[in-house]
């Protein structure tokens, strides 16, 4: 790190929402230099991005906060990058998107072309060039606000959970562009990926639950904390050994050539087929574009809605099967009572003013309520405002939503999105207790980790297309291009792959 003077400096600064009982941060001294590589770490709910917000200038700016204390805001030239992707589209395409700070900086033509076909280059999103943000998957968007905040070259970037929808490859890959970046360029984020991002911090500061710095350190001694570590091998072993043991259940989701291609886009899902047995768990894996987050949508009967063109599919064949009825011609109210997607952004699930609101829809006598906050740490906010929420708070409040009202099929994307490894592993228990009393789940994930742990059956789409599908054990054994990609840590480790 460079001896220079701070380019962002924070000193004991407290800050607190208009809606909280409690300050989100407390007491916060740190500074960032020229070259330096910071990691903001902790659990969910602890103020990391806050803090982030705070630093860049987006609070008290753009979001309305008391602060106390004093914060020395970057005036160089800086990126950002937030957790949601969709919260900072503007533009109505891809290359737009990646030249509009280029064109408010009036780089010339030129150069701004130039710059975008690298970046595009880097991120592997050329194809992309010419379509709307909006029909993008969340990892294809994520991808895109990443070139869209490195297009200026600044000086400073502030990434908040940067690799939340993107797969373990194009994880490894934006790591390793952030190691490339030239040596003066700071790096301040917010990242539960501990193992991914270790080689790129040079020190972290370890928020407590209070919003307090609990601990600092430098970046080799992160290992404390990696993200389920070696113990979670013999328990996934255990869960995968149980899974295979127990009978076949009725078939409750039939899946049968389902083929979709979205309007002037590309095949999204090409001749997929499965089952589903009552109260299994089924994880479906792949990289970013591959049709994951389509397959839940087509299954959930989305994409016969002509409000979004995102969901209006050239190709309707391929009948799915839910129950014995084919899901495009069940009425709504029919299918939606006995079925439930939590989509992958979370605040599209709200419907009230404060959490307890929320909970209310599922259960209005409220009876179950106490439990469910506790399970997801969600005590002691119920009365705030569900968008005001971390977004860690935000995905646990749909995940304790739809344990209050378990249907009998649970569609889940990407639920480990902004959760910590604690929380993490509260999901892991919750989705087994659901299977246990009869649930059946259908999720999608980036996690090996999740899908090792809780899966009966594992898919793993390729190009739209089933590359695998099984125990998630045989995973380690087939002959599948980047199938290391695919599997936990511990077992990469284990030198037990063939």
């Amino acid at each position: 790190m460079s001896d220079s003077l701070p380019i962002a400096e924070v000193s004991h600064l407290t800050v607190r929402y208009p809606d909280s009982q409690r300050p989100a941060i407390q007491d916060i001294t740190l500074q960032v230099r020229p070259g330096d590589r910071l990691l903001i770490a902790g659990p969910s709910g602890s103020g990391k991005s806050t803090l982030l917000y705070a630093m860049a200038g987006v609070i008290p700016e753009l979001l309305p906060a008391e602060l106390e204390g004093s914060v020395t805001q970057c005036r160089t030239a800086s990126g950002f990058v937030l957790q949601n992707p969709e919260a900072q589209m503007i533009a109505p395409t891809v290359e737009e998107e990646v030249a509009f700070s280029l064109e408010n900086l009036g780089v010339a033509a030129d150069e701004m072309d130039l710059r975008i076909d690298e970046l595009l280059g880097q991120f592997g999103i050329t194809a992309l060039r010419a379509r709307n943000p909006g029909t993008l998957s969340g990892g294809e968007a994520q991808k895109v606000a990443l070139a869209a905040a490195l297009s200026p070259r600044p000086s400073i970037l502030f990434l908040d959970e940067p690799t939340a929808f993107l797969d373990p490859p194009s994880t490894r890959s934006f790591f390793g562009l952030l190691s490339s970046l030239d040596p003066q360029v700071a790096i301040v984020l917010v990242e539960h990926k501990i193992e991914y991002v270790q080689a790129v911090v040079h020190r972290y500061i370890m928020l407590s639950a209070a919003g307090r710095i609990a601990e600092e350190g430098e970046s080799h001694e992160l290992s404390a904390h990696f993200w389920f570590g070696n113990e979670g091998s013999q328990e996934a072993t255990n869960a995968s050994s149980a899974a295979a043991s127990e009978p076949v259940g009725q078939t409750i989701l039939e899946v049968r050539n389902l083929t979709h291609r979205y309007l002037a886009g590309p095949m999204a899902l090409d001749n997929v087929s499965f089952e589903i047995s009552r109260g299994d768990t089924v994880v479906v894996m792949g990289p970013n574009g591959s049709g994951k987050s389509t397959l839940l949508d087509r299954v959930a009967a989305v994409s016969r809605s002509n409000g979004s063109r995102r969901h209006r599919a050239e190709d309707a064949s391929a009948p799915i099967r839910f129950l014995g009825h084919d899901v495009s011609r069940m009425r709504a109210g029919e299918l939606y009572s006995r079925l439930l997607l939590v989509p992958q952004n979370p605040e599209h699930m709200f419907l009230k003013e404060s959490v307890d609101d929320e909970l209310s829809v599922q259960h209005s006598d409220g009876e179950g309520a106490p439990t469910v906050l506790d399970r997801f740490r969600l005590a002691g906010l119920g009365s705030r405002n569900p968008f005001s929420l971390s977004e860690g708070e935000k995905r646990r409040l749909n995940l304790a939503c739809a344990f209050l009202d378990a249907r009998e099929l649970l569609l889940l994307d990407e639920p480990t999105y902004g959760l910590d490894a604690e929380a993490i592993r509260g999901l892991v228990e919750s989705l087994r207790l659901l299977k246990g009393s009869g649930s059946t789940l259908l999720l999608v994930t980036h996690s090996p980790e999740l899908a090792f742990l809780v899966a009966d059956m594992l898919i793993l789409l390729k190009e739209g297309r089933v590359a695998y599908a099984g125990n998630p054990a045989g995973l380690a054994s087939a002959d599948i291009r980047d199938r290391d990609q695919y599997l936990p840590a511990w077992l990469r480790k284990s030198g037990k792959l063939p």
